[in-house]
């Protein structure tokens, strides 16, 4: 009876030790330090993880969030860090938008726990960090194809189908389905509940339905405050919860009239658009991103080399909104980082487009004028944009030629003999009759 005991002590003991062994180590709580930025004050960067140092790593970028925030910005938008599908895989690597599994990270970008301590870096600095989701269609071997076919939409043979002909890679979910909705609400929840992140960056938010929308950001903000930003333009995204949407509008615009088009046609859309927005809504500028940059050219490409560049981004910053650059954008980087392939950016390029948004970041962000203030169209020239912002009775207007050669132009006679400071060069001047810049030249003046 007394060996009995002993035996059975041991095999107690014994199932006691294996099982704790067998247990998973304990995930480090998800930080409770974040950052708050409010809405109207967000300058945005897009960070594609793959592309934005050479190891593709979430920890290379811990070492270099010092630079971003000199640079200026200061909320992060990282591109989606999930498992990327293999089966109908586009290019070498695939693209991120071909979501694999929503719980996990890409393990070639390294783990979970990689990716906490990266959003407590952000968070760090004072940051917050958006996630890119891709909420439409997952990858053809993301594990819900096989469980749960009835949460793709499907043809008359009953065959899952892409979203369009030639998104061949990934597979359209069903939103007729409650419970892959429910399952979709959850995995985002997830990532604000175990990884502290500050809110989402939609993927074809306007190919998801609205109704789904509200439902999600109403759960999400159940968790804690969370910064919307949907990738899309219409109004009506804005009444789910989003902050702020896409102006696919503007960007085109701003292409156009450098390319020869009226100015007007830019000032026109931006002020209708403007006048149709709810309080608080705000558009997303640009004059690049991950889809541009991938099909379409590079800024300096577009817009006449490095000096057409600038004067395009200080279009963006002139034009009421959030303003986002891309990786790569701030060193004049005129490579296509195309979204299935490992792109290089050499950071080293001494274009002085760093230096530039250096500058131009610390005025936006230094003026509220260029940030709350009232907006509008100052009509000079077809061949300049020039926008006046007002704020507590302080007047800023952005004039900026977008030809390649210099432009002569009348001053509209409210600005004549009214002195101004240049708040790029910290110069003085008092407008006279006529105005003239040289190719691709811009002013943001602050009236004395």
């Amino acid at each position: 009876m007394k060996r009995l005991s002993y035996l059975l002590l041991f095999i107690i003991c014994f199932s006691f030790v294996f099982v704790s062994c067998k247990k998973e180590s304990p995930v480090t709580p998800a930080g409770t330090q974040t950052a708050t930025i409010k809405v109207e004050d967000v300058v945005l960067y897009e960070l594609f993880v793959r592309n934005f140092t050479p190891e593709g790593t979430f920890n290379a970028i811990i070492p270099r969030l010092q630079e971003l925030k000199d640079l200026g910005v200061n909320t992060i938008w990282l591109m989606p860090i999930h498992p990327i599908g293999e089966v109908n895989r586009k290019g070498e690597l695939g693209s991120p938008y071909s979501v694999k599994d929503y719980y996990e990270v890409n393990p070639s970008m390294g783990s979970k726990e990689d990716f906490r301590n990266l959003v407590n870096a952000i968070h760090d600095k004072g940051m917050p960090v958006i996630l890119d989701w891709v909420a439409n269609h997952t990858a053809w071997d993301n594990a819900w194809i096989t469980a749960h076919k009835d949460w793709y939409t499907q043809d008359s043979h009953g065959n899952i189908i892409p979203p369009t002909p030639d998104w061949t890679d990934v597979a359209d979910l069903n939103y007729n389905n409650a419970d892959m909705r429910n399952e979709m609400i959850k995995a985002m929840s997830y990532w604000v509940k175990e990884y502290n992140i500050d809110g989402f960056r939609c993927d074809a938010a306007e190919m998801v339905p609205n109704d789904f929308w509200a439902a999600a950001i109403s759960a999400v903000k159940k968790i804690k405050p969370v910064f919307m930003l949907a990738e899309g333009e219409n109004k009506l995204l804005f009444s789910q919860g989003f902050n702020v949407c896409f102006s696919w509008t503007g960007y085109s615009d701003i292409k156009s009239i450098f390319s020869a088009s009226n100015t007007s046609l830019l000032t026109y859309d931006v002020n209708t658009d403007l006048s149709l927005l709810p309080s608080g809504a705000y558009r997303m500028r640009y004059t690049t991103n991950h889809d541009e940059t991938s099909w379409d050219k590079t800024p300096p490409e577009l817009f006449g080399g490095i000096p057409g560049a600038k004067a395009a981004s200080v279009i963006t910053i002139s034009l009421k909104g959030i303003p986002m650059i891309y990786n790569g954008q701030e060193v004049g980087s005129t490579i296509h980082q195309n979204l299935f392939v490992k792109t290089n950016i050499d950071w080293g390029n001494t274009s002085g487009m760093r230096d530039f948004y250096k500058k131009l970041f610390s005025v936006y962000n230094s003026n509220p004028e260029l940030r709350y203030g009232s907006y509008g169209i100052i009509d000079i020239s077809n061949n300049i944009v020039a926008i006046s912002r007002t704020y507590n009775n302080s007047k800023m207007i952005v004039i900026t030629n977008v030809r390649n050669n210099q432009v002569t132009a009348s001053m509209p006679a409210e600005y004549v003999n009214k002195r101004f400071t240049n708040v790029i060069t910290n110069d003085t001047i008092t407008f006279q009759s006529n105005i003239s810049l040289n190719a691709y030249e811009y002013m943001i003046l602050k009236q004395l």
